[in-house]
């Protein structure tokens, strides 16, 4: 596994930020001359680096230190948040939301379009994650803060559930078997089943539709759990590459904060 060496253009397109002439010419150059294929209509916030990128589409927003390597195809309406890091060849598609401090690794990315335009919270993640190389993270895929996808198979999404046709994201955690579901990110099994028993945040019908497939949820939960603990080593040495990378602790979930959001 190798890290990043980014060749990095520096560029500016924030009005409250002292603009250096000489490098925003080069930037207004390179991007007329099609030298970096980047959509006009794309916003970047103070300081971002970019290696040589294969596309960055329209309406998207990196944050400040957000960092993007080369090869890497970041389709429309992404929003990126400070300081993540998107390694070489990663491929983003439409629509996803990316928290702050996210590491995906050479070769991983987003599958997909979503299915529903109109909820882009169902392709977003929480900050400090940690994305593996040639790992695909599901269509509407939802992680919370801290997690850890070392592999391919550590993560699974089923569903349609409930009046509303959820998908259910799982994936393995130190803490054991995770779940998002709607705003609902990185809850433990324990609080999904007291949620649904009862009726929180849901209709009698939605709450009935998850209690009667449970234990496909179970199943699916189990099996993701017992990739993610075979991958004990590569989570430990992708959460030291991601925490250099960025320079900060990642992949290490905070303490939770009570959040309540209706699922059905």
């Amino acid at each position: 596994m190798t890290r990043l060496d980014l060749t990095a253009m520096q560029f500016f397109n924030d009005p409250y930020t002292e603009i250096d002439p000489d490098l925003q010419a080069r930037f207004d150059s390179d991007i007329s001359q099609e030298k970096l294929p980047v959509d006009l209509s794309s916003v970047f916030n103070r300081y971002v680096e970019l290696g040589n990128v294969k596309r960055i589409g329209a309406g998207c927003f990196f944050e400040n230190g957000v960092k993007i390597g080369d090869d890497a195809v970041i389709g429309d309406g992404v929003h990126i948040d400070e300081r993540s890091y998107i390694g070489k060849g990663v491929i983003i598609g439409s629509l996803v939301n990316i928290g702050p401090k996210n590491f995906f690794s050479d070769g991983s990315g987003v599958s997909g379009s979503p299915q529903s335009k109109t909820h882009s919270f169902m392709r977003s993640s929480e900050g400090s994650v940690v994305v593996g190389p040639g790992v695909f993270l599901p269509t509407e895929f939802q992680l919370g803060p801290g997690a850890v996808i070392p592999t391919p198979d550590s993560i699974v999404q089923i569903g349609r559930f409930g009046t509303a046709k959820r998908m259910v994201t799982i994936y393995g955690s130190d803490q054991g078997p995770l779940f998002g579901v709607a705003c609902q990110y990185g809850i433990t099994t324990e609080k999904f089943k007291r949620r649904i028993a009862n009726g929180d945040g849901t209709t009698p019908e939605s709450a009935q539709d998850y209690a009667d497939k449970f234990s496909k949820i179970e199943a699916a939960a189990a099996l993701v759990q017992t990739a993610y603990e075979r991958e004990a080593n590569l989570v430990s040495e992708l959460r030291e590459i991601a925490s250099e990378a960025i320079g900060d602790i990642v992949g290490i979930p905070p303490t939770p904060i009570p959040y309540t959001s209706d699922y059905a």
